[in-house]
């Protein structure tokens, strides 16, 4: 048999081999599908979640803390949208939800996050820590023990300040809310939430930014 002629005829073989042996299919993993954003509200009533809301003993600034346990067999994305009202169980202020500032991690820290997704794989419920304000001056400040339920939404005008005062101090920002809440002056305010005079100037342009006329504030 000659050698040279059968040759060619090998190596067309060898490369048809090796062509089908690279067409076997690979098996594509399905991709988790993204979770549809669902308000607090919807999915508390729909029983998609259960939901705790309790004070840090603070009044304005990382104040609540929030605890999320999923209730369904499916992941589900929460949306807490800003201006929320936390009605308390007890004699305690009233507070209004601004951002969410993070998943908490330990006792006195968190971890920045952008959305709460709450998956049922884990079992496991989740704290997560919001920056809010009080809405009654003369009313006690929430303590850790504190329990609040959720409640509708803030006002037109608080929901502008929240708007207007995004990146503002957490000083301003309650002084400007408590100005139109609770029309408070100075010397009230001073007495028990001491704030720079900058931070009232900043109070005074949220204040101006949402449409408040502060001529007739007793704050200014």
């Amino acid at each position: 048999m000659n050698v040279r002629l059968m040759w060619p005829v090998l190596s067309c073989l060898m490369v048809t081999v090796l062509f089908l042996g690279s067409c076997t299919p690979v098996e594509q993993s399905t991709p988790t599908p993204t979770p549809t954003p669902i308000g607090i509200k919807d999915a508390i009533d729909r029983g998609l979640i259960a939901a705790h809301f309790r004070g840090t003993g603070s009044s304005s600034g990382d104040s609540i803390e929030a605890t999320f346990d999923v209730e369904v067999d499916m992941d589900v994305e929460i949306v807490v949208p800003r201006g929320t009202v936390l009605i308390p169980r007890g004699t305690a202020q009233s507070m209004v939800l601004m951002a969410l500032r993070g998943i908490i991690t330990g006792p006195a820290t968190f971890r920045p996050v952008l959305s709460i997704t709450l998956r049922p794989g884990t079992r496991t419920s989740k704290t997560y820590l919001f920056e809010a304000y009080c809405l009654d001056f003369h009313r006690d400040n929430p303590a850790s023990s504190t329990s609040f339920s959720l409640g509708g939404s803030a006002s037109e005008t608080v929901q502008a300040i929240l708007t207007c005062g995004h990146e503002a101090d957490v000083g301003a920002i309650q002084a400007a809310i408590w100005a139109v809440t609770d029309n408070v002056s100075k010397t009230e305010l001073q007495s028990r939430f001491p704030v720079t005079s900058s931070e009232l100037e900043s109070a005074r342009e949220m204040l101006e930014c949402a449409g408040v006329e502060v001529n007739t504030l007793r704050l200014f």
